[in-house]
């Protein structure tokens, strides 16, 4: 049985977004992207106009793929919402880190991020935000009492902490003597994000506002005495 020939739109769309996620926005030409498709450059600006679309629809590929719709139990079922915060964890961290979906795909999301102009971020944001919105209700439905800023930035954390993994792939793989993260592996980095995002949960979050600044004074004074030594 033959299989399904790609299309020249696709076949660009897949190229692009693994040389970005290799060399960056910047260290990736249009002429590298009809080079490695065997295309010439009036193709890639006939699909998608200028290479900054060709980005954005990387990103969109793999965003599609990655942010599936994630279905939310109901509210006041503490035991319920933890074990939507471990199936979450699970899924991403088994989709990213195994051999589910191409290495490049979390690269591209984590170069797009800091690579990407306002605008630009904005474009892709509508596949972002879903996963920011759901996990921000999540923490407000195990911890009610959490100002909704608070678990904002605990969103921002839980996903972060995901992406420090695809990113630092190589990095972590070398230092642990590995050349791909296996099952095993896999679920115990999961089961750690879950262990350091529900810690954080339990902490008590009602205490003054200015707690936070004593707290940093402190850690002066404690530097100030050891510097002084």
């Amino acid at each position: 049985m033959t299989a399904a020939k790609i299309s020249t739109r696709d076949q660009l769309l897949e190229t692009a977004g693994r040389l970005f996620a290799e060399h960056g926005f910047k260290g990736t030409s249009i002429k590298m992207i009809a080079d490695a498709t065997e295309q010439n450059i009036a193709a890639v600006n006939y699909h998608f106009g200028n290479k900054q679309n060709l980005l954005i629809s990387a990103l969109r590929l793999v965003l599609e793929k990655i942010m599936t719709p994630v279905a939310s139990g109901p509210a006041g079922d503490k035991a319920a919402a933890k074990r939507e915060l471990v199936s979450y964890i699970s899924e991403r961290c088994q989709f990213l880190l195994s051999d589910r979906a191409p290495t490049w795909y979390g690269r591209l999301i984590v170069r797009a991020g800091f690579e990407m102009s306002f605008t630009e971020a904005q474009n892709g944001l509508e596949f972002y935000k879903p996963d920011f919105d759901y996990l921000e209700k999540l923490a407000i439905r195990l911890k009610p009492d959490l100002k909704a800023d608070r678990a904002r930035l605990w969103a921002y954390s839980v996903v972060g902490q995901i992406f420090f993994y695809v990113f630092g792939r190589d990095m972590i793989l070398l230092a642990g003597n590995k050349t791909s993260f296996d099952a095993a592996t896999i679920k115990k980095v999961a089961r750690h994000i879950v262990e350091m995002s529900s810690a954080w949960l339990t902490e008590p979050c009602n205490t003054p506002d200015n707690s936070a600044a004593t707290g940093r004074q402190k850690i002066k004074n404690t530097l100030n005495k050891a510097l002084k030594r």
